[in-house]
């Protein structure tokens, strides 16, 4: 499914934030989800931080 990439270019994607997570998980940023208009997409991925959940609850 997903691509091999080298670790070069993860560390200039994430020092741009281009890109979150960690080996080998790596996700759109928030910023870039924006900009493609999956928002809801980078959610679901990343998943929600406690005070998230507790705001909505």
């Amino acid at each position: 499914m997903g691509n091999e990439i080298d670790e070069n270019d993860v560390k200039k994607l994430q020092k741009e934030k281009l890109i979150e997570g960690r080996k080998p998980n790596y996700i759109l940023s928030n910023k870039v989800a924006e900009i493609l208009d999956q928002k809801a997409d980078y959610i679901n991925k990343k998943g929600s931080s406690p005070e998230e959940i507790a705001q909505k609850i």
